[in-house]
């Protein structure tokens, strides 16, 4: 627990919400600040109240809302800040660094071992 929280301490304004905005969803949604920017987001183009900074538990309660909080995090994380599209040139610890920080290192073995059906999956949408 007390990586949880060292972790999410950097995107909150209370060390206490350490352990109620640690990570939900695929991509594990963490902090308050994020929980907020996605409230807002789903709100706007779902016309919803659901307020996951009150309740957080919300995005791991349906497969749904697990998906489009992965998907929001990957687009204003990854692919908004990237300087090209996701191609067989990208970097695996490029997008590692942009998701858990640092210098990308963690859970980089894994992450590369996927990345080449990741970079086919991509490609079919494309085509």
């Amino acid at each position: 627990m007390l990586s949880i929280g060292r972790l999410a301490i950097p995107y909150s304004n209370q060390t206490s919400d350490c352990w109620k905005f640690r990570g939900r969803g695929l991509l594990q949604l963490t902090g308050r600040a994020n929980y907020a920017a996605f409230t807002q987001y789903f709100d706007d183009h779902f016309d919803s109240n659901l307020d996951f900074t009150q309740n957080p538990d919300l995005i791991a309660s349906s497969t749904d809302l697990s998906v489009i909080s992965a998907l929001w995090y990957f687009k204003n994380r990854v692919m908004d800040k990237l300087d090209s599209d996701i191609d067989q040139s990208t970097s695996v610890q490029a997008i590692r660094k942009l998701i858990v920080g640092g210098k990308g290192h963690q859970g980089l073995e894994e992450a590369q071992s996927f990345m080449p059906q990741v970079q086919n999956n991509i490609t079919d949408c494309n085509n």
